[in-house]
């Protein structure tokens, strides 16, 4: 029991006031010094914290002071009342958590197993738009593209692909063609950098002379980028 009082938020000397008062009525200081290993002095200490939570009262008989615990149902009551009381401050916490969360966050990835990394946190995502250069991200991550795609794909997640002309060997598989879309446009056949856009986050692959990703959490970069991404699907061939 005195476990449970803990889970439920009071402290080891605080659980164990409230049991002794509850398991011996009306007591005063002496005897809960006598029935629990607390020390009498920080008895009234201990006493006071729970009369501020409401789960104990105190009252004078023979000018002695008495320590009267409240039912067990008092703590139900009690967490009905804390209940209550989020309740009305949720939308407040609420608003400070989109305000936080309207903030553009920018990551730096570097090398093969930052890219890889970045590129495995888009699979939990429902769709994928992509643009940019394929074949050199062909180049760059050879069977590691392949992989991704038919783990996308055993997710079911629909990849809508803008590349140059030349379409890397695995994006043409019927498997992975199930769930991508891919339209071609000679303008990024030299392109040296890869665009991915979901939720609301653009990641940039760079293939120069040091691959870096960067992943830029934005809900209007990611939004401005769906814009320019419908322009060019409609721009492209299929």
């Amino acid at each position: 029991m005195k476990e449970a009082l803990q889970e439920y938020g009071l402290t080891e000397k605080e659980a164990e006031l409230y049991l002794a008062t509850l398991t011996n009525g009306d007591s005063t200081s002496n005897t809960l010094a006598e029935k629990t290993p607390l020390q009498r002095t920080s008895i009234y200490d201990i006493a006071h914290t729970l009369v501020q939570k409401g789960l104990l009262s105190t009252y004078k008989k023979d000018k002695k002071i008495y320590f009267s615990a409240k039912p067990p149902q008092a703590l139900i009551e009690l967490l009905n009342q804390k209940k209550e009381h989020i309740k009305e401050v949720v939308p407040q916490l609420e608003q400070l958590y989109k305000q936080a969360n309207t903030k553009t966050h920018i990551t730096i990835y570097k090398g093969k197993t930052g890219l890889r990394t970045v590129a495995k946190e888009m699979l939990v995502e429902k769709e994928i738009l992509v643009y940019g250069g394929g074949i050199k991200a062909d180049e760059a991550f050879g069977v590691f593209n392949e992989n991704f795609a038919r783990k996308r794909v055993e997710k079911k997640i629909l990849l809508k692909s803008i590349i140059g002309t030349a379409i890397p060997k695995h994006m043409q598989d019927k498997e992975i063609l199930q769930y991508t879309q891919i339209k071609t446009h000679a303008y990024m056949n030299d392109f040296e950098t890869t665009y991915f856009i979901y939720g609301n986050t653009l990641v940039i692959w760079d293939y120069g002379t040091e691959l870096t990703a960067t992943k830029i959490e934005s809900e209007s970069v990611a939004q401005t980028q769906k814009k320019i991404f419908a322009y060019l699907w409609r721009q492209a061939e299929e």
